[in-house]
């Protein structure tokens, strides 16, 4: 399911109203667990405003609105606000179980991890021991 955010900013430049609107992919942020994306950045190029423009500055004064979100963003979104920590985490987590989950269905024959709730902690506490003696490294 794509993890995808939909932004709304509305601003006055020059007499005229701005109603700019963007869809946000945070997959490609959230695989690299960097920051959450520059929203007044991502609006500013999809509706080629430039960055070094008085425009620019205009667009920054106002805050982003997140109007809806799909994916895990959904269960993230508290009053128009991301809980992007919270995003983060469930993302890793959700990356971890898809991982153990084909461990399990090639070498165990397991279909699926949730019917074995043993065998899946079990596995999860196996990879994040792994994961942590790397970081020791």
């Amino acid at each position: 399911m794509p993890e995808t955010i939909d932004v709304r900013l509305v601003f006055d430049f020059k007499g005229r109203r701005h109603d700019l609107r963007s869809r946000i992919d945070l997959a490609p942020y959230l695989r690299r667990g960097a920051e959450p994306p520059d929203l007044h950045q991502i609006l500013a190029r999809d509706n080629a405003i430039d960055p070094y423009s008085y425009e620019y500055e205009s667009l920054q004064m106002e805050t982003p609105e997140i109007v809806a979100a799909q994916g895990l963003a959904r269960e993230h979104l508290h009053q128009g606000r991301l809980d992007w920590p919270g995003l983060s985490e469930a993302y890793a987590e959700r990356q971890r179980l898809e991982a153990i989950g084909r461990i399990a269905q090639a070498q165990l024959g397991v279909e699926d991890l949730s019917l074995r709730p043993d065998l899946r902690d079990a596995l999860l506490a196996a990879y994040r021991a792994g994961a942590a003696a790397g970081e020791g490294d």
